[in-house]
């Protein structure tokens, strides 16, 4: 039996492997079963948080949906040629501070004004690694920028 689609092209592609049954294994190079092991084995320590955790999320729809403004923004902001479409894209732009600083448990409001009360403490300075510490993720935000941590009815 010939193995060819309706179209004529052989099947399957140049440089596939095929099983004895015909069915398409890899394309580009031949697989081995020990990859798919290795690979497993690889991710246990993920598997295993996954599995433990019951708050982790299962995808990462969340941080996609975070990100979508600037990706399809991106090509916009090549073309920027006046002061009000720069005002406009800041309004872009301060949308991924304040997602972020959801992510990081913080009171958007509250963390935003931390950051406009700090930064201009540092207009002088010409190094930048303050900048550490006004991070959404650093330990020196202070916790009255922070939500409260909700526990759940078990204690977890």
């Amino acid at each position: 039996m010939e193995n060819s689609h309706a179209t004529g092209a052989p099947y399957p592609p140049s440089g596939a492997s095929q099983s004895s049954a015909g069915g398409l294994l890899c394309v580009g190079k031949v697989h081995q079963p020990r990859y798919g092991l290795k690979y497993s084995v690889n991710q246990e320590a993920y598997l295993k948080f996954f599995l433990e955790n019951g708050t982790a999320p299962i995808d990462n729809s969340a941080s996609e949906r975070a990100i979508r403004p600037f990706c399809v923004g991106r090509s916009n902001w090549r073309v920027m040629d006046s002061v009000k479409v720069v005002q406009a894209s800041t309004v872009v732009y301060s949308y991924g501070v304040v997602e972020t600083a959801k992510a990081n448990r913080l009171k958007p409001y509250k963390y935003l004004r931390h950051l406009f009360t700090e930064l201009p403490k540092h207009m002088d300075e010409t190094d930048a690694s303050f900048l550490d510490n006004l991070l959404p993720c650093s330990d020196a935000i202070p916790d009255i920028y922070r939500k409260p941590v909700i526990q759940d009815t078990l204690g977890n």
